[in-house]
């Protein structure tokens, strides 16, 4: 909520998975969820939302279909084995997390990461 108090009101959730598995992709994701005037409804739709690798595999199935039914924008980036053996999984990952957040509509004023920082955007870390 510090952010949308600072004023900004477009701000995505963005992540990575696979940066530990050197054998696939790194797959990024940035989300923009809605800001209501009254947060209660959009609080309790998006209850449970947290970091993928923290959810049961069914939690994850539930959450990602009110996601996507509700998100005013999604953004998916993918960094590719050749792009991991080529650059380096840091390069790569960076690589998706820009990716992603360039296909948000409306673009991104700020983003929430628990990862590494890109430093074209404000962001706030989260754990």
């Amino acid at each position: 909520m510090a952010l949308f108090e600072q004023g900004y009101c477009f701000v995505a959730g963005l992540d990575e998975a696979g940066r530990g598995c050197l054998a696939g992709p790194v797959v990024a994701a940035a989300v923009i969820l809605p800001l209501d005037a009254d947060p209660a409804p959009t609080l309790e739709r998006f209850l449970g939302v947290n970091d993928s690798k923290q959810l049961t595999e069914a939690a994850r199935e539930r959450l990602y279909d009110v996601i996507m039914q509700h998100a005013t924008s999604v953004g998916v980036g993918i960094g590719s084995v050749e792009m991991i053996d080529k650059r380096n999984i840091l390069q790569a990952t960076l690589q998706s997390m820009r990716s992603a957040l360039s296909q948000l509509t409306p673009p991104a004023q700020a983003m929430l990461l628990d990862a590494v920082k890109l430093p074209d955007i404000p962001f706030h870390n989260v754990h």
